[in-house]
C-alpha cells in the first residue's frame, strides 16, 4: 500500500540526535514501507527569540535533504503539485520539506526575507506554531492567545507561494482564526481525537467537522502519549490507533483522514506491533480485519492527502 506520511522527524533519526528516535525511521525503512512521500521536519527547539542562530540549523536541515536527493536519485524534493504526482506514481519518492514552529525568526524587517530564502532552498510546508506562543499566534500551552496580524500575513504569504500551511500545534483560538483567514482546504499534519484522549494537542469534534466542511485532512499520529496514555508501553498496540481513525471517520467521513505518524520524534512510545515506520503495513492489515474496505484504506494511505496537498502546492 503506497503511503504519504504527513509528519516525521526524519532528521532526528538520520542524524541520530537521540537513541529513541533513531530506531523509528530512516530512508531504508521508508522504502520498505512503500512510503512514497514523507513530510519531514526541520525544527529549532528553542523558545521564541532565545537563539537566532537556530535559523542556521533549519538551513542545514534543508541542505541535508537536498544533498540526500543528489546522492540518491530515487528520492526528490517536492516543490510543486507536479512533483507530488511524480513521487506518488513515478520511480522517485518524495520529501516535502517542513518547518515545525517558527520560533527563532528575526524581527519583522528580516522575517519574510528569511522565509523567502528558505523557500528558495526547497521549503514547501510550514507549521507556524509548536506548542509555545510566538509572533504568529498561540500554541497549545496557552489556551487564549489568538492569531496575530503578522500571523495573517504569513498565511497570505504561504498561499501566494503555494506553501502548505499546517495548523497542528495551534491552540483553539489561533486554529479558528487561521481557518477563517485561509482559503485553502485545512491541513493538520499530526493529531489525535480529543473525544478519546483529552489533550490540547488533539482535536475536538467541532474542529473535525469544520475541517471536513472545508474539504481538509487530518493526519493521525501513532504516539502513545496522545493516543492511549493510560496504557503501558508494552500494552500500546495499533488497535488504539485504529480507534482514533474510526472516531475521526464517524465525525468527518473517510475522505478527510490520513496518517501523520510522527515516527522519529515519539518519546512516549510507539505501538508494540508497529515500533517503526517499516511495520506500518500492520495497520492496514488490522483495518482490513476491522472490515475497512480497500478503497477506504487507500484514501487514508494517500488519496485524501494527495488531494489536499495538491490544492496547497498549486
Amino acid at each position: 500500500m503506497k503511503l504519504i506520511d504527513l509528519h516525521q522527524d526524519l532528521l532526528l533519526s538520520e542524524r541520530q540526535h537521540h537513541s529513541l528516535s533513531s530506531a523509528q525511521t530512516n530512508f531504508t525503512m521508508l522504502e520498505r514501507a512503500d512510503v512514497r512521500v514523507v513530510v519531514s521536519t526541520g525544527f529549532a527547539d528553542v523558545e521564541p527569540a532565545d537563539d537566532p542562530s537556530a535559523n542556521d540549523w533549519i538551513e542545514e536541515d534543508l541542505a541535508f535533504f537536498a544533498q540526500h536527493c543528489v546522492k540518491n536519485p530515487s528520492w526528490r524534493i517536492i516543490k510543486t503539485a507536479g512533483d507530488l504526482q511524480a513521487a506518488l506514481h513515478g520511480d522517485a519518492r518524495g520529501i516535502l520539506c517542513h518547518i515545525e514552529g517558527l520560533n527563532a525568526l528575526p524581527e519583522r524587517a528580516e522575517l519574510f526575507n528569511t522565509l523567502e530564502r528558505w523557500h528558495g532552498l526547497g521549503l514547501r510546508s510550514i507549521g507556524p506554531l509548536w506548542n509555545v506562543n510566538n509572533v504568529f499566534g498561540g500554541g497549545t500551552k496557552d489556551p487564549e492567545r489568538t492569531l496575530t496580524p503578522i500571523g495573517r500575513e504569513l498565511i497570505d504569504w504561504c498561499e501566494v507561494r503555494n506553501i502548505v500551511l499546517d495548523l497542528a500545534h495551534m491552540n483553539e483560538p489561533t486554529f479558528w482564526d487561521a481557518l477563517a483567514a485561509s482559503s485553502r482546504p485545512p491541513f493538520i499534519s499530526h493529531a489525535g481525537m480529543r473525544a478519546l484522549v483529552d489533550s490540547p494537542r488533539n482535536l475536538s469534534d467541532e474542529q473535525l467537522r469544520a475541517i471536513a466542511k472545508r474539504g481538509g485532512v487530518v493526519g493521525i499520529y501513532v504516539s502513545r502519549g496522545f493516543i492511549a496514555p493510560h496504557l503501558e508501553r508494552s500494552e500500546f498496540m495499533l488497535d488504539a490507533v485504529a480507534k482514533h481513525l474510526e472516531h475521526a471517520v464517524a465525525i468527518m467521513g473517510v475522505d478527510h483522514i490520513a496518517l501523520g505518524t510522527d515516527y522519529g520524534g515519539i518519546l512516549s512510545g510507539t505501538p508494540a506491533d508497529a515500533p517503526t515506520i517499516a511495520d506500518i503495513g500492520a495497520l492496514f492489515d488490522l483495518l482490513r480485519k476491522r472490515t475497512w474496505s480497500e478503497d477506504a484504506i487507500e484514501k487514508i494511505a494517500h488519496k485524501n492527502t494527495e488531494r489536499v496537498l495538491a490544492a496547497h502546492l498549486g
